[in-house]
């Protein structure tokens, strides 16, 4: 993960939010899909829900100089062979959390043809009569970010607000958000780690992951 710091274009002391004014992206929560998307997440324990908003406070220690930080909803729907899949983005850009975000590594992806290369090493392995039994393949990781949960300090700036059956209620996200800054590199430098270890139980010659 080469080094590419960069500190946050603000302070988290200059956020302000007023939760009475605050209103999500037009269309959002009156879409079918958004709360039966949320619920989902609720029940699965990657966001907390609050009936009121001094509930909300309390939890991520909110205060007056320090308040919690609502964030807008978007919903992206992907159609593929005519299933319909939705995927909930949290915008911290408006809110100014991106803002107060600082980056500091860089995520390296690995290449075509590095991964060609490591295909052509596996078959030098193997005689003739069991190319056969070499493949390739793909990991695709199930819900990558709800993986990692949040520092209960950061809470606050990852707050949203929904009807949810009838009611107005207040979220915070447990688990990094798709729409936060960071949550990329969280997840390569997680992911990188699994790589490693899973590596460790296999001979090169078994398995070359990467």
């Amino acid at each position: 993960f080469p080094d590419c710091s960069a500190p946050p274009d603000s302070d988290p002391s200059d956020l302000r939010c007023d939760a009475d004014e605050f209103r999500n992206y037009a269309g959002v929560e009156a879409n079918e899909v958004t709360e039966p998307e949320l619920q989902s997440h609720i029940d699965s324990k990657h966001l907390a829900e609050f009936d009121t908003m001094a509930e909300l406070n309390e939890f991520v220690g909110a205060t007056p100089e320090e308040p919690a930080i609502f964030n807008k909803l978007g919903l992206i729907i992907k159609v593929r062979q005519g299933i319909s899949k939705a995927r909930m983005i949290l915008d911290t850009k408006e809110s100014g959390v991106k803002r107060i975000t600082g980056k500091f590594q860089r995520v390296t992806l690995p290449r075509l043809l590095e991964g060609v290369l490591q295909l052509l090493l596996m078959l030098s392995y193997v005689t003739r009569s069991a190319v056969d039994a070499t493949a390739a393949f793909v990991l695709d990781f199930t819900e990558a970010f709800w993986q990692m949960p949040i520092h209960p300090s950061e809470r606050r700036y990852f707050c949203a607000t929904a009807i949810l059956r009838g009611k107005r209620r207040y979220l915070v996200y447990l688990r990094c958000a798709q729409g936060s800054a960071i949550a990329p590199l969280l997840w390569a430098r997680l992911a990188a780690l699994i790589m490693r270890l899973s590596q460790s139980l296999f001979e090169p010659r078994e398995l070359s992951l990467m």
